[in-house]
């Protein structure tokens, strides 16, 4: 076995047991969890390659199967509106999302999704991106593509900015045009509403958030990996990643109280 290899089964028997101990602490905690569960997952590309950010498409029908067996799925508007206060969810909700619309979720992933029918929120670029601001030279969904899609009774379309780039890092003029432009492209492409935002990288500031509200968006999420709860911030909505790193007993876990606990302390290991 190549040290590599090796080095990266350590490391998630490591995290598979810190996640195990953590989730024998959440049950020695019962009047904590009375609170309904929610959370959102994200997904990016189903296939069969050994990119960090696929999931292959056995392992995507296992959770999803699992997720129809085990919890209510709901859409990401309905947990919009449990995180605001204004809806309640029953315990165990979640919801799907998927970033960056890769060919291969038409062909991999809606099939399974329509299987057991678990609606999804599809995060797109409506501009020209860079392989390299992906990560990947995987093709993306385009054109008629894109429209047949966003007309899926599953689907709903979200803005993923206009060029995928980091928000951060550009101006505030140039943030308010990836915010901006990209919800007025889509909406006129697709002939639909645009109601939510995934920022590109999880990268978001005070200022991105606002610039975001104020574009008329009603959410917008985040790579923070931890459950919601009422009083969420509607515009910084939690996200718990699925990759091809997790196993199927990894997946389980983090699909619990236990992801909030596994982030504080990756936060504490992070930031001291």
């Amino acid at each position: 076995m190549g040290k590599g290899i090796f080095a990266n089964r350590l490391k998630q028997a490591i995290r598979l047991f810190t996640l195990g101990f953590l989730s024998l602490c959440c049950r020695l905690v019962s009047p904590w969890l009375s609170r309904p569960e929610v959370l959102v997952l994200v997904y990016h590309s189903v296939r069969d390659d050994d990119w960090f950010y696929s999931v292959s498409p056995a392992d995507f029908q296992r959770q999803i199967k699992y997720i129809k067996e085990q919890y209510h799925p709901v859409s990401l508007a309905d947990v919009c509106q449990y995180a605001k206060g204004i809806k309640l969810l029953a315990h165990r909700s979640i919801a799907v999302t998927f970033d960056d619309g890769y060919e291969d979720f038409k062909t991999n992933a809606l099939p399974i999704l329509e299987m057991y029918q678990i609606p999804v929120t599809l995060f797109v670029s409506a501009g020209v991106v860079d392989a390299k601001d992906l990560g990947t030279n995987l093709p993306t969904l385009q054109g008629v593509a894109l429209k047949e899609i966003s007309a899926h009774p599953l689907v709903k379309i979200g803005s993923h900015a206009m060029t995928h780039r980091k928000l951060t890092r550009l101006s505030a003029e140039n943030q308010k045009e990836e915010v901006i432009k990209s919800k007025r492209l889509l909406e006129a492409m697709l002939e639909i509403p645009v109601h939510f935002f995934a920022y590109p990288k999880g990268n978001f500031s005070t200022g991105t958030r606002n610039i975001i509200k104020d574009a008329g968006y009603r959410g917008a999420v985040t790579v923070i990996q931890t459950t919601i709860k009422p009083g969420n911030d509607p515009y910084l909505l939690p996200r718990i990643q699925i990759d091809r790193s997790i196993g199927f007993s990894e997946f389980v876990l983090r699909l619990t109280r236990v992801a909030d606990w596994y982030y504080a302390l990756w936060c504490l290991i992070i930031h001291g």
